[in-house]
């Protein structure tokens, strides 16, 4: 453990003597998978084997945990920020042109047509709009909006807009 730092240190006062603690802060440590004749999760601290993780190793008391628990609550710490009710102008874009022909704005969850009498929610960030079912979905269980994820992975293209080539 030579290569690890120490925690910071606080001093508290105790029977009027200043005493030094390590500041407070929750361990976790990432475990080896071990097989063979005695298999387990091996502590990265102790060494010892643990039967399962997530749990408490059973010698020196590091939380074991895998790469994929703390995936699994990592949607915890960054939240998907609450979508606001859909703005007329929204709704009212439910009929837009592409291709020619006029088409009803969908859901981008679940692509049922949203109309302007709907309960339409929509993302602060991307303006993409969703149908109350998908609303509860995203902040429920998925913890990530579509419309953001794609405009992290292609390059957003206004509507009707065939790449740009040609045109100035």
């Amino acid at each position: 453990l030579s290569h690890i730092s120490p925690p910071p240190v606080l001093e508290e006062v105790v029977d009027g003597r200043p005493r030094k603690k390590p500041a407070a802060g929750m361990w976790v440590g990432f475990p080896t998978r071990r097989e063979g004749v005695l298999p387990g999760w091996q502590c990265p601290r102790c060494h010892s084997l643990a039967n399962s993780v997530p749990s408490d190793c059973a010698i020196c008391g590091l939380k074991l945990l895998s790469s994929s628990h703390l995936a699994r609550s990592y949607h915890h710490l960054f939240p998907v920020p609450s979508f606001e009710e859909a703005p007329v102008e929204l709704r009212a874009e439910a009929t837009r042109k592409e291709g020619g022909r006029e088409e009803e704005r969908e859901c981008r969850g679940c692509g049922v047509p949203v109309g302007e009498d709907d309960d339409a929610m929509a993302c602060g960030r991307c303006s993409s709009v969703f149908c109350a079912l998908c609303d509860g979905f995203i902040h429920e269980m998925l913890h990530v909006c579509p419309g953001c994820q794609r405009g992290r992975t292609a390059a957003p293209r206004a509507v009707g807009d065939a790449g740009g080539a040609g045109e100035d």
